[in-house]
């Protein structure tokens, strides 16, 4: 948006919603309504919303300035070190750890620290699996799933550590 009056009218709510796909029902069905899985009329979004909207402000985002530089200068010195040594980078890889580590470090003054770590950090992996899980169950029948004992097992550990995990951060 280039200018006050479009910028303005892209943040119009009357006009605009967030959609709800396949996905995004399944992670609600599996974990009720957070912020991103609440419909924006139902009572925990606003709860959620007006919470996280002080971390937005101007002086909010100029705390965040140095964190987010001392990550990125993270993710430069390994792929310095990746280019002087011939080593192939995963770019979606890398940029989920900069993400994380980012939110972690700004959000919360919690480090993951993705960029000293050989693999990923156990929250990531049950992050993803619990997002890869809850697209596959999107695309089945529901009676399949509950066919599938040992898949919707792992989710619910997947869902235990996030928020066990992010209970401890906080």
């Amino acid at each position: 948006a280039s200018s006050f009056e479009l910028a303005e009218e892209l943040c119009d709510t009357k006009r605009f919603d967030k959609g709800f796909g396949p996905g995004l029902k399944q992670v609600r069905a599996f974990s009720g309504d957070g912020l991103f899985s609440a419909y924006t009329h139902e009572p925990n979004w606003r709860k959620a919303h007006n919470i996280l909207m002080p971390n937005f402000s101007h002086a909010a985002m100029k705390r965040y300035v140095p964190p987010m530089v001392e990550i990125a200068r993270l993710l430069m010195d390994k792929w310095e070190k990746a280019a002087d040594s011939g080593t192939a980078v995963d770019v979606p890889e890398d940029m989920t750890r900069l993400t994380l580590d980012t939110i972690g470090l700004c959000g919360f003054d919690h480090r993951f620290d993705s960029f000293r770590r050989d693999k990923p950090h156990p929250f990531v992996n049950a992050m993803m699996g619990f997002l890869m899980g809850m697209q596959d169950n999107a695309r089945r029948l529901p009676m399949v799933n509950k066919m599938l004992y040992f898949k919707q097992k792992k989710l619910g550990q997947d869902r235990q550590f996030i928020n066990d995990y992010v209970d401890k951060i906080i």
